[in-house]
């Protein structure tokens, strides 16, 4: 099989003073015919009998069509003058020749050099694609050791939760309804902006506590969209048919809070009986499944 021809370049090395094995230098590169580069990393083809890995190209700065800037070392040691190089992308390159430089061996007098082939193309560039995949690899084991480890951080906290309620545990509707009643008894003749965010809070941590006991999930942190989205994925079917309610309850706290002193105390007895129709329907739900599965 012949090698197909290819436009002769003219070609200057630079930074080959002191030249060590694998110590990286500059091959720039220039000729009036054109070359239309492939897309893959532009590599260096040397004669039969040149020594191999004499030349071999790290990156590429630059690579036109009449103008390439590379970088490039050598494998090899000794006074090197390769008959010609090619520097090639698939079947089309350039060729030049004239090239000579000395490289001088890293190793202390007496030791043994060892065979450089092995670790030559360890050095070429490798693909855009694999470090594409490579990175994807690390990203997906990053991903699910972090899922992992959360899994395991939210079932501690949960489990920590549940302990400081472990007296409410047994019934959570039973919980619910003891905390209402209490804030019912609690209910602000004049309220003002203190009082009805005390109040607030009363009401919010009491039907967190009720959705942790009833669907062990954490809801003691977070935001009511957080307290929502967790309901949404620990019981879809539960959320779908109650969880407009409980978003309407949240809404309305929000507005109690942010229009303190304009509420009498019958608006916060309607809050409170809208909290306890929602877990009346849920048990009311729970209790007619359980009996549709005897």
């Amino acid at each position: 099989m012949s090698t197909p021809a290819a436009p002769i370049w003219h070609c200057e090395l630079k930074g080959t003073e002191q030249l060590t094995v694998g110590t990286p230098f500059e091959m720039d590169c220039s000729g009036d015919l054109s070359v239309q580069w492939a897309s893959q990393a532009p590599q260096i083809t040397l004669p039969e009998k040149a020594q191999p890995y004499s030349l071999v190209i790290l990156s590429a700065k630059k690579l036109e069509a009449n103008a390439a800037e590379l970088i490039v070392t050598s494998y090899r040691t000794g006074e090197l003058k390769p008959e010609y190089v090619r520097v090639m992308t698939g079947d089309v390159g350039f060729e030049t020749s004239g090239l000579n430089f000395k490289v001088q061996s890293v190793l202390k007098q007496g030791e043994q050099a060892k065979p450089y082939a092995p670790i030559g193309p360890l050095h070429l560039p490798m693909p855009m694609w694999v470090w594409i995949a490579i990175a994807l690899v690390l990203a997906s084991i990053s991903s699910a050791l972090w899922i992992w480890f959360k899994r395991i951080q939210d079932r501690r906290r949960l489990a920590e939760d549940l302990g400081k309620h472990t007296h409410a545990a047994a019934n959570p509707s039973a919980y619910l309804h003891k905390e209402l009643r209490a804030l019912s008894k609690k209910l602000i003749s004049a309220p003002d902006t203190n009082s009805v965010v005390e109040w607030n809070k009363a009401l919010d941590q009491a039907i967190r506590v009720y959705l942790m006991l009833e669907f062990r999930y954490l809801t003691l942190r977070g935001s009511h969209s957080n307290v929502l989205y967790g309901w949404k994925r620990k019981n879809r079917e539960v959320f779908d048919v109650h969880g407009a309610t409980l978003k309407k309850i949240f809404s309305e706290m929000n507005r109690f809070e942010a229009h303190a002193k304009s509420h009498k105390a019958s608006e916060y007895e309607q809050i409170l009986n809208l909290v306890r129709q929602w877990s009346d329907k849920i048990e009311a739900d729970r209790v007619k499944k359980q009996k549709g599965r005897l």
